[in-house]
């Protein structure tokens, strides 16, 4: 039923445009969210609205990415109203007991970087994530406030050569390591 589900189909076209545009593949990224728009119109979201305007910046498909996007509903398209479900294994899920609403909260987190954060800048990132998690009075498993603030003075006192990041849920410490260490020599 997972392959069905048109939010769940956006949500990985999403996440592979992303992945293409990290990797320098800025043309495969718009590519794959033309053809999310040709299949699956319905399922355009605020998400892949912003991901269209980048790339066709950075590609030079301008003309063409204002189209998708007045066909689209553009930033005003649909927000994540319903939960995206899931059939993760439950052996690898860490929230199976969510049933269909299992990873909505990410998903939501990703929305909301998305949208308020500049590209690149972990400070705009970690506050987009901070502004969310307290807009819905929403608990988020992030090291962020206190904690956060531990974490950031541990490192900046030890000044690690390697740091790892096990288990990261929305890299929310990770960004806050590498923020920290970011003015080492």
């Amino acid at each position: 039923e997972e392959s069905a589900d048109g939010r769940m189909q956006a949500a990985v076209a999403n996440s592979l445009a992303i992945r293409l545009w990290k990797r320098g593949m800025t043309q495969q990224a718009f590519e794959i969210l033309r053809a999310l728009k040709e299949c699956r119109p319905r399922r355009w979201s605020v998400v892949s609205s912003l991901l269209v305007a980048r790339l066709g910046a950075e590609c030079g498909a301008l003309q063409e990415a204002a189209e998708i996007l007045d066909s689209t509903g553009g930033f005003d398209s649909q927000e994540w109203e319903a939960p995206v479900v899931s059939g993760i294994h439950p052996m690898a899920a860490t929230r199976q007991n969510e049933g269909s609403h299992a990873y909505t909260r990410e998903f939501m987190t990703l929305h909301a970087v998305l949208c308020g954060a500049t590209p690149g800048d972990p400070d705009a990132c970690m506050a987009a994530i901070e502004r969310f998690a307290e807009s819905r009075s929403l608990w988020l498993k992030i090291t962020a406030w206190e904690k956060g603030t531990v974490v950031q003075e541990v490192a900046r006192l030890t000044k690690p050569r390697l740091s790892v990041e096990i288990g990261a849920y929305v890299g929310y410490s990770a960004m806050n390591l590498a923020r920290t260490a970011a003015g080492w020599p």
